[in-house]
């Protein structure tokens, strides 16, 4: 019996040393385990709504790939289209500016940045006013079903299978600092 609760309050100290990763004193997040969760960058909190591959037979999928440019139309061989939707809160009183830089990483260390869109559904870098959201409320973005803006990637199959994937944010005003979300796939 002592055997097991000794494992029991092991754990808990555990748990809680692990809770406590990526945390700052404000209880702001800077690693979410999955998509879903709030991760502080800078001043704004963001939120994956969903990731996924598209597949450009669909119908849904084809708007989404509405603006490509011409030179990044065509995927290379062994590639996929994948999209990460999500939305910048500032829950300040003063307008901040939304992140600029994106990356996803597959656990060999394999990168792979967004490709520039333009479309509405699009994720495009603004200032996001005091208690604002981005996609704004009255935006296409916001009313499409994932309710975030979105970011396009050309991403390996070979990457889609080395998960977790990281989608990593960068803080517009300290390039040192980021957020790190494990994306499901």
């Amino acid at each position: 019996m002592t055997r097991r609760l000794s494992a029991l309050a092991a754990a808990a100290t555990l748990s809680l040393s692990f809770a406590a990763c990526g945390s700052d004193k404000k209880g702001e997040t800077s690693e979410g385990e999955t998509e879903g969760i709030q991760v502080t960058v800078g001043d704004l909190q963001y939120q994956v709504q969903m990731s996924r591959v598209l597949n450009p037979s669909e119908v849904e999928d084809k708007g989404l790939l509405q603006g490509v440019p011409i030179a990044k139309q065509t995927l290379p061989e062994g590639a996929e289209w994948f999209a990460v939707f999500v939305q910048a809160r500032n829950n300040r009183d003063e307008p901040h500016a939304s992140a600029e830089k994106f990356v996803i990483e597959d656990t060999l260390g394999a990168e792979f940045e967004p490709i520039e869109v333009d479309n509405p559904i699009a994720y495009k870098p603004e200032v996001v006013p005091a208690d604002g959201i981005l996609p704004p409320p009255d935006s296409v973005a916001s009313s499409f079903n994932t309710n975030g803006s979105m970011l396009l990637f050309q991403i390996t199959r070979a990457a889609l299978e080395n998960r977790p994937l990281a989608f990593v944010i960068e803080d517009p005003e300290d390039p040192a600092k980021h957020a790190e979300v494990d994306l499901d796939i």
